[in-house]
């Protein structure tokens, strides 16, 4: 089935849309601006992070590849196992390397953010939780509650842009989205409550 230069034009929008509200970018903006405001160096996070999102990344590309997952986005149940697991390992990792550098509070949002992916984890049986919108929804409440309030004002209805284009990609359901928004915020009371013990 075609669809009309209309239609492309909004998978072409949704999908790179999807892209810049990928995990990958929204995490790691979000460290950085926190580092940034408490005036650490930037440059030992945004070594830990790359790691993080580089090895997530690469076994994704490698799973294609070799024709074990049909896409990067791990969309069958047993690709996103795999996923799941190599996202937590890779996460749980980084936060040693954040605490073994002196950084608790990267280290906290790192097991932050690897709630998400235990909670995707505890739902696949009934939905598959859309991390997109999740580590974004994290990403905006830590910003705002590190750096300045204000970030909700654009955070907001940037992350119901990228849930509108998870629906239109159809990666997702509405109920997977929202449950990727609820994931995140959750996320977000964990950071909060490990932030404090950071330092």
């Amino acid at each position: 089935m075609s669809v009309g230069p209309r239609g492309a034009a909004r998978e072409r929008v949704a999908r790179a849309v999807s892209i810049v509200g990928h995990p990958a970018v929204t995490t790691t903006l979000a460290a950085l601006a926190v580092a940034a405001s408490r005036r650490a160096e930037l440059g030992p996070p945004a070594l830990i992070l790359a790691s993080v999102v580089l090895t997530v990344l690469a076994f994704s590309w490698w799973q294609v590849k070799r024709a074990a997952w049909e896409h990067v986005d791990a969309s069958r149940p047993k690709e996103r196992r795999t996923f799941n697991l190599v996202l937590a390992m890779a996460l749980a990792v980084g936060a040693l390397g954040a605490w073994g550098i002196g950084d608790p509070r990267l280290a906290a949002g790192l097991l932050s953010g690897a709630s998400i992916v235990g909670a995707a984890a505890g739902l696949a049986r009934w939905l598959k939780l859309s991390q997109h919108v999740g580590f974004a929804t994290m990403a905006v409440l830590v910003t705002a509650e590190a750096v300045a309030a204000g970030v909700l004002l654009i955070g907001a209805p940037l992350i119901a842009l990228l849930a509108w284009s998870r629906l239109e990609l159809r990666r997702h359901t509405r109920r997977e989205v929202a449950a990727g928004v609820l994931a995140g915020a959750a996320a977000w009371a964990v950071w909060k409550a490990l932030a404090p013990l950071a330092g």
